[in-house]
């Protein structure tokens, strides 16, 4: 949620990561332990893919959050780890320990602006759900990060009519 929050900010207002000040995430307890963690320039992809601080920099300058976000190039970009240190992942006071939501961000801009957004459920969850476009676009960015953009058609057909292939070994030939 917090990554579809600073998103939904940045397209409400138009700021880019070099205009923000500082984020403030407040996540329940079991987010802030999930994804809580520190950023560092020596940082593996394992814990890059559950640093928070790390990751909304990345969607702010991309625009979502992708497997390139996990290169080396990004992993140690100074820029980025910059703009990570000012990202703060905070325990609210949700008392469900299992709770992944509600989420509130909140960005502090260097002009002195400063936005929120609460959201109640995360992108994907069945309350909110992934519109089509959305799940296509995944879908096209991953088959083009594994290298086979060019089986997109082919594969896109038959996992829309899913219920009619007699023989789904195909999809198995075609990854």
């Amino acid at each position: 949620a917090a990554l579809d929050g600073i998103l939904q900010l940045q397209k409400d207002y138009g700021f880019t990561v070099d205009d923000v000040l500082e984020v403030e995430a407040y996540v329940p307890p079991m987010v802030k332990g999930l994804v809580g963690r520190l950023p560092t320039i020596d940082m593996q992809v394992g814990t890059a893919r559950l640093c928070l601080a790390y990751l909304i920099p990345n969607a702010l300058m991309d625009g979502t959050v992708t497997l390139h976000s996990y290169s080396e190039e990004r992993l140690r970009n100074p820029q980025i780890i910059d703009a990570a240190n000012r990202v703060k992942v905070i325990a609210d006071t949700n008392p469900n320990p299992n709770a992944f939501d509600p989420q509130t961000i909140v960005v502090k801009l260097k002009s002195g602006e400063q936005h929120s957004i609460t959201l109640p459920a995360s992108l994907g969850s069945p309350s909110t759900p992934m519109s089509q476009q959305e799940l296509e676009e995944k879908f096209a960015r991953n088959l083009d990060a594994a290298g086979k953009s060019q089986v997109h058609d082919q594969l896109k057909d038959l996992l829309d009519n899913l219920e009619n292939v007699e023989d789904v070994s195909r999809l198995i030939e075609l990854l």
